[in-house]
């Protein structure tokens, strides 16, 4: 396992920024690239992976993917390996399943509790691939109550 991030460490939030320290710990290679400087050593640890794993941007995202995800997620969509989007992939809209620009072509997307509104869209599906929704403890009517409040909301 390898992780090439796009993040400066230091401005890292939440679960990002827990997740880069428990690897840090574990030993784990890390590549820090925060602006993208070195398009061809990202393509070249992109072409060298059997599995991407696309954790790169989140359902905050609004307006249109700048640099340097842009380029990530092109020189992502390139690389040969199998890729797996965690919650969406980067650069779809979670509500509408519109991408915003470049956005990540998975073969497969981990969702979490329930799929996003947007993968109601059919189109989507060209950037999900196959939808695994994982349960992560929310209490289930929570999760019921939400799920039909957004039914109710669409009509």
């Amino acid at each position: 396992v390898e992780i090439y991030l796009l993040a400066d460490p230091s401005e890292l939030k939440g679960d990002a920024a827990i997740n880069f320290h428990v690897a840090q710990r574990m030993g784990i290679d890390m590549h820090i690239d925060p602006d993208l400087n070195q398009p061809q050593a990202f393509r070249e640890f992109l072409n060298s992976a059997d599995w991407i794993v696309d954790a790169l941007l989140g359902t905050g995202v609004e307006g249109t993917i700048r640099e340097p995800y842009s380029t990530a997620i092109s020189l992502i969509n390139q690389a040969p390996g199998f890729k797996l989007a965690v919650d969406l992939p980067s650069g779809l809209d979670c509500d509408t399943g519109v991408p915003l620009g470049e956005c990540i072509h998975a073969h497969q997307t981990a969702t979490f509790v329930a799929e996003k509104k947007g993968f109601a869209n059919p189109d989507s599906r060209q950037y999900t691939g196959t939808i695994h929704v994982l349960p992560i403890g929310a209490p289930e009517k929570i999760v019921e109550d939400l799920l039909q409040k957004q039914d109710s909301s669409e009509h």
